[in-house]
């Protein structure tokens, strides 16, 4: 599901970033604070309302169509390690002087816990590991690039 939704989202043109949270590292994700509690899935405001009201179903599930729009949001699509939603259109907190734009830097960001991709409005989609060292903040890694 995640594959097919890089596709599309990068064949539509629009771009968007996906994240896969480890398993080991979920409970360190939602402490960093690296997204803000506005953009959880069910969090209490009109977008987590509406988030929660969409999005039923383990994004494996969701219609394919319905994916593609929700990772073409402004923001990151975060999944936990079961392949559940946990936050979409999520704004990520990153350093000062990153280099590149701010999906490439969310990417690095984000796979400090797990796997990020990175989906370009008009370039080729590359994916980020590195992360779930709880002890140490762990450097990006880039996984692979295809495009």
């Amino acid at each position: 599901a995640v594959y097919e939704t890089c596709l599309d989202v990068s064949f539509a043109k629009t771009g968007g970033g996906i994240a896969l949270i480890k398993r080991s590292a979920l409970e360190r994700f939602k402490k960093s604070k690296i997204v803000s509690k506005h953009d959880y899935l069910g969090a209490a405001n009109d977008k987590g309302q509406c988030l929660k009201a969409i999005i039923t179903k383990p994004f494996a599930e969701l219609d394919r169509h319905l994916r593609a729009n929700i990772v073409a949001m402004d923001g990151a699509t975060i999944l936990d390690f079961q392949g559940n939603v946990i936050a979409a259109g999520a704004i990520v907190k990153v350093g000062a002087g990153s280099d590149g734009g701010g999906r490439l830097a969310a990417a690095k960001a984000l796979s400090e816990h797990g796997f990020a991709v990175k989906i370009p409005s008009d370039g080729g989609i590359r994916g980020f590991g590195g992360g779930g060292d709880q002890k140490k903040k762990a450097i990006a890694q880039e996984i692979f690039t295809a495009g």
